[in-house]
């Protein structure tokens, strides 16, 4: 599922799967069982793998003292606007084409060789003349 995705759409998804697992996990007392610090563990690392430049410059706190629940808050506001950017982004991009098809370059070249050569043609050849034979032949095979 997530190998044909683009790496920022990877993170994307990663990064919601550790939010609904923030909100969701809780043992029988109803305490949370992955907590923000396991949040920032998984998110973090994706974002290494993703290559999300404007999270790189986190590091994962130490859990001693007080100050790591306040890192980890901070960096899942961060790591929610990334996200929030990389739906917005995508949003904006067209559906795939049903009229698209993906061709290999050699195709590629082919079908540009044969265009100007089509090209060559036209550009070459002269407009028939209103009222000749040949006009009158080629507007009536339109209709």
């Amino acid at each position: 599922m997530l190998a044909g995705m683009e790496p920022d759409q990877r993170f994307r998804f990663i990064e919601q799967l550790a939010a609904k697992r923030l909100v969701s996990e809780r043992d029988i007392n109803g305490e949370h069982i992955y907590d923000d610090y396991d949040y920032m563990s998984s998110v973090l690392e994706a974002a290494r793998l993703c290559r999300i430049s404007e999270l790189l410059e986190w590091d994962m706190p130490r859990r001693n003292g007080d100050d790591w629940q306040w890192a980890c808050r901070n960096f899942r506001a961060d790591a929610a606007r990334v996200s929030q950017r990389i739906l917005f982004e995508h949003a904006s991009r067209p559906v795939k084409d049903p009229n698209t098809v993906a061709l290999d370059a050699a195709t590629k070249e082919r079908l540009r060789f044969h265009l100007g050569q089509v090209r060559g043609i036209i550009d070459n050849d002269p407009m028939p003349e209103k009222g000749s034979l040949r006009f009158n032949l080629g507007t009536r095979a339109r209709d």
